[in-house]
């Protein structure tokens, strides 16, 4: 069977980037000549974000495949892995003539490559990385898509005292809480937000621990919670830090009460297979996962890739490419692409996955949100009182 992408998907590693433009003075040289649309697409596709940042892409594919053929913009995937990498990636996407880029599955990613496109005058529309700074520096040609990771946060609190503590019978006050994170920007940007979220709830986290990104194991915080007898721990994680975790709670023979796992590394159904049964209950907050709406989606990942969807980040970016293939068929000379997007307005629970888009003066979605989940039975399932097909949270981890 022919691929539907081959004649104008390109895509380009990140050894080929020191052939790039490189910083923002490249970035201001002479664009190419103008030709058909072309979108440039920034994610990595190695190391720790690597999973993550191909389910990505291949929404992003999948949404490019689904585009009548003679309405198929151009399309340059470039993987990062650095910072400089997405400086150096925009550089290169600005002398080929983007007209818009997406990213990133990583807020470091992001925060770098959104400053080179705003200084860049290239559109960017920004689909998963989540750190609440992003769309907070006044940027008139971003948009993001996705949460922030104070949404997040107020998912996880909403979870704890409007789930957990109430099954339990006990004051939120009272539960013993942990918090585990990495220090880098998605992370470290949920943190800060899960301690200001939990603050406002009147909860005191008894053993907040930071850990540096690239640690080999996780035994010595597993300890530090053994120790101080935790019902409750938060870990804000990539898929290879939340194997670190189990694996080191398995050497402890410990476990807290319950996991509350955020984003879309643990909504990766690669961690069930990795980690086993001792991941089974986790709870997630994360964006929604595939279920009857985007089955559809779901049935023409199968039948490109041949196996099911590993994790929402593909349906999130899915969706979030639609959104700016018809950005591009709305723009004119007049009307710009960041304008286009700025216009883009979808009524709430309209698209796949329950969201809907309208952009505020940021440039943030604020019809986008987390959903509280559970691994039960290998299947990540809504536990959410009120969403579609929830199902009984199973308090019992």
């Amino acid at each position: 069977m022919p691929n539907p992408l081959s004649r104008r998907l390109f895509s380009l590693g990140s050894a080929s980037l020191g052939a790039a433009a490189s910083g923002i003075a490249q970035a201001a040289a002479p664009r190419a000549p103008a030709g058909p649309a072309l979108i440039g697409v920034i994610v990595p596709t190695n190391g720790r974000l690597g999973l993550v940042g191909d389910e990505a892409w291949r929404g992003i594919a999948l949404a490019y495949a689904a585009l009548p053929p003679g309405q198929r913009p151009a399309l340059l995937r470039v993987t990062a892995e650095t910072t400089r990498d997405a400086q150096h990636a925009v550089g290169m996407l600005h002398g080929k003539g983007a007209a818009l880029i997406l990213g990133t599955a990583s807020s470091t990613l992001s925060f770098a490559a959104t400053e080179s496109a705003e200084l860049a005058n290239i559109a960017y529309l920004e689909l998963d990385a989540p750190a609440d700074g992003i769309t907070k520096r006044g940027f008139r040609s971003l948009h993001r898509f996705g949460t922030t990771s104070s949404d997040a946060a107020a998912a996880v609190r909403a979870a704890i005292t409007g789930v957990i503590a109430p099954g339990w019978h006990v004051a939120p006050q009272k539960l013993r809480i942990g918090l585990l994170f990495d220090i880098g920007a998605t992370d470290g940007a949920f943190a800060a937000a899960m301690l200001g979220a939990l603050a406002d709830a009147k909860i005191t986290p008894v053993l907040p621990i930071a850990t540096a990104t690239g640690r080999y194991d996780l035994d010595e915080p597993v300890r530090r919670m053994q120790r101080a007898t935790l019902d409750v721990v938060i870990h804000a994680g990539q898929p290879g830090g939340a194997a670190l975790f189990y694996q080191a709670m398995a050497r402890a023979r410990w476990r807290p009460r319950m996991v509350i796992g955020t984003g879309a590394g643990y909504a990766l159904d690669t961690l069930t297979a990795l980690i086993g049964a001792g991941f089974d209950r986790t709870m997630v907050v994360a964006s929604p996962n595939y279920g009857p709406a985007s089955a559809a989606i779901a049935r023409a990942y199968d039948q490109r890739y041949a196996i099911k969807p590993r994790g929402a980040a593909s349906l999130q970016s899915y969706l979030g490419a639609g959104i700016a293939f018809q950005a591009i068929a709305n723009s004119t000379a007049k009307i710009g692409l960041a304008a286009s997007l700025a216009a883009t307005s979808i009524p709430a629970g309209t698209l796949a996955n329950g969201w809907g888009v309208q952009f505020d003066h940021d440039g943030q979605n604020q019809r986008s949100f987390n959903l509280l989940q559970q691994w039960q039975s290998g299947v990540l399932r809504p536990i959410e009182p009120g969403q579609p097909g929830a199902v009984a949270p199973i308090l019992a981890f």
